[in-house]
């Protein structure tokens, strides 16, 4: 925040003014700054849907592994079975609660010994079939949530869009020092658009970065669940 304060100061103390009977008519301020609330507004937009949707794909997916527990609690199958699926299920949360939530991908191989305990299941009652039938459902809602988990992790703002955004921020800056006077009023009206350009900006950038802090707690919701399932 300070280090943003001192950027505006910097632009508004250093950067030398212009004279004001060369600067052509067309550059008016007012167009760059429309222009980049315009894309400023879509980029946050977009990211704060991603980091949405990463939080109710993950939610969602951690009930659905309890929801796998309660089932196969209910089908009348031998024990064996029972526990592998247990087993399968606690080692695929675990193996995401280890690692980093940005290598989401690397649980693919547990999620797949998980579903391969679950379809070697062969019911016997009608009541198995439709117990069965609801657990293959959940299964395939999981691997679902993991393209919508594993595309949102992989999808953040590309570099191109980044440059796209700085040079429109750039011109913005430009575009008000140009027509900036002598008068306090303007210096001030400068610093105080030039430092929201920039917190925007670093807005922008705290949105579409998964902090650290943010990956340990959604790991810590995958290692919690694994203990619950565990101890039932």
């Amino acid at each position: 925040m300070l280090v943003i304060f001192g950027l505006g100061y910097g632009i508004v103390s250093f950067v030398p003014l212009f004279s004001l009977g060369k600067i052509p008519s067309v550059a008016n301020p007012l167009n760059g700054l429309i222009l980049f609330v315009f894309l400023s507004g879509f980029l946050i937009n977009q990211t704060m849907s991603r980091n949405k949707t990463l939080h109710v794909s993950i939610t969602l997916e951690l009930s659905r592994t309890r929801r796998i527990m309660h089932l196969i609690e209910n089908i009348e199958a031998n024990a064996r079975w029972k526990k592998e699926v247990k087993k399968s299920l606690i080692a695929y949360l675990q193996s995401i609660g280890a690692h980093d939530f940005a290598t989401y991908h690397t649980s693919d191989a547990s999620f797949r010994d998980l579903t391969h305990e679950i379809y070697t299941f062969v019911p016997k009652t009608k009541k198995d079939e439709m117990l069965y039938e609801e657990l293959l459902f959940i299964t395939r809602e999981i691997a679902f949530q993991r393209q919508e988990l594993t595309h949102g992790l992989s999808s953040p703002i590309s570099p191109y869009t980044w440059i796209v955004f700085c040079l429109v921020g750039v011109i913005a800056i430009v575009l008000i020092l140009l027509i900036r006077d002598e008068s306090l009023l303007a210096m001030w009206y400068v610093f105080f658009v030039t430092v929201i350009i920039f917190l925007i900006a670093d807005l922008l950038i705290e949105l579409n970065v998964l902090t650290k802090s943010k990956r340990r707690a959604y790991q810590k919701m995958y290692v919690e669940n694994s203990k619950r399932i565990a101890k039932e």
